[in-house]
């Protein structure tokens, strides 16, 4: 509840920001569109200012409409190799190779492993860093996260539910999440009040009962908050809202 508003980046009237994703540098951010089936590639002249974003080129924008029409969320693994998309038409998480590291172009499809039972509305996707724990925020079902054993690292279909955890209640609606890089805290956009919620772990990467929390409102930038991403170092995050297509700062 510290956090102040720095500025924003408009995508584009036509698209629908579901997701967002940053490299591990802050030089190009990454955009799933609902409404374009695609996800959207962009340079940023100053490292982890999006009011320098641009969209140069049709090469910077890579079709999932062939898997998922209905995209929610987006993750890369941290060398940029990998690419997970989170959607709603097969209930399921896709996986993606790219042959160039964070270009979008180079993406091809691999494979899709479905979360069906668990929930029916997967909102989000996210990896613990050496990829053994894959995570998925839904709708319903046994609870908001999800958490997932992988036998093969990085690998989603490899994947084997290990267990639920309900964070924001029956009447919620999660939208999108994030973990520290420590794993000890998990951050939760709620579509029903426009809050970012803090949830820290006694234990990180384990999904249970969090210790304490905290809390952000986003109704005077966005009153329908998708996607939250925060820079490594913690000192900013990024918000995505379906309502503007705006990516706040």
């Amino acid at each position: 509840n510290s956090a102040f508003f720095n500025g924003n980046y408009v995508i584009s009237a036509d698209h629908i920001a579901m997701g967002i994703f940053f490299n591990y540098n802050g030089s190009r951010m990454f955009v799933l569109d609902s409404n374009g089936d695609s996800v959207r590639e962009y340079n940023t002249t100053e490292r982890w200012n999006i009011t320098t974003a641009s969209w140069t080129s049709s090469l910077e924008n890579f079709s999932i409409g062939s898997q998922e029409t209905e995209g929610r969320g987006i993750f890369f693994r941290g060398d940029g190799m990998k690419m997970y998309i989170a959607g709603t038409t097969g209930n399921d998480i896709t996986q993606y190779n790219l042959s160039q590291a964070w270009n979008v172009s180079t993406a091809a499809y691999f494979s899709e492993f479905s979360v069906s039972i668990q929930t029916a509305d997967p909102q989000d996707v996210f990896f613990e860093p050496d990829g053994d724990r894959m995570y998925v925020l839904g709708k319903g079902g046994s609870g908001d996260v999800h958490q997932y054993e992988l036998s093969n690292a990085w690998t989603a279909t490899t994947a084997t539910y290990n267990k639920s955890y309900d964070f924001l209640g029956s009447t919620a609606d999660p939208r999108g999440f994030y973990f520290h890089p420590n794993g000890t805290h998990l951050y939760i956009v709620n579509g029903d009040t426009d809050y970012l919620r803090d949830f820290i772990f006694q234990s990180p990467w384990n999904v249970s009962v969090p210790a304490s929390t905290g809390f952000y409102i986003f109704t005077t930038q966005s009153s329908f908050p998708e996607s939250v991403f925060f820079k490594p170092e913690g000192d900013k995050m990024y918000m995505v809202g379906q309502d503007n297509d705006f990516v706040y700062e």
